[in-house]
């Protein structure tokens, strides 16, 4: 396997990543995918380039090819929260979202944050075995109503 690199976004990253937020959506079944691609490349991506309070952390590859990401976001001064993880399906298994998951817990220690979240649906299965593998534990259960 080749050499896998883990850094910090720039701006010239953003379209390979557009794709994977894209990706991501698609897997999840969301509702309105270019909406929420661009939604989410506008207004936490792109804004976490400059943000004391987020980053976003690709891997890639040493031909340039960005094969995943992770967003991360501080909240309340007390913990962060895993906002987004995609790791492109042919490099899934190899451990690439672990070192992703590494670098943001690096980053929140950094901020002097010892409390790491996500939110996954419970439909997806394979982030929750992830996670697990990653040291998360079931905190507690996020209820929705449709109104």
């Amino acid at each position: 396997m080749e050499k896998i690199k883990i850094r910090e976004m720039k701006k010239t990253d953003i379209k390979q990543v557009k794709s994977l937020v894209r990706f991501l959506m698609v897997s999840e079944n969301a509702d309105n995918v270019e909406k929420n691609v661009r939604n989410i490349i506008s207004n936490r991506i792109q804004p976490s380039l400059k943000s004391k309070n987020s980053k976003t952390f690709i891997a890639e590859t040493t031909n340039k090819e960005i094969i995943g990401f992770l967003l991360i976001e501080l909240r309340y001064k007390v913990k962060a929260v895993i906002a987004f993880l995609a790791v492109k399906p042919k490099y899934q298994k190899l451990k690439i979202g672990s070192s992703l998951m590494r670098e943001a817990e690096k980053y929140a220690k950094n901020k002097k944050i010892n409390i790491l979240e996500t939110v996954i649906s419970k439909e997806n299965k394979i982030s929750q075995k992830f996670h697990k593998n990653n040291d998360f534990e079931l905190f507690g259960y996020t209820l929705r109503k449709k109104i």
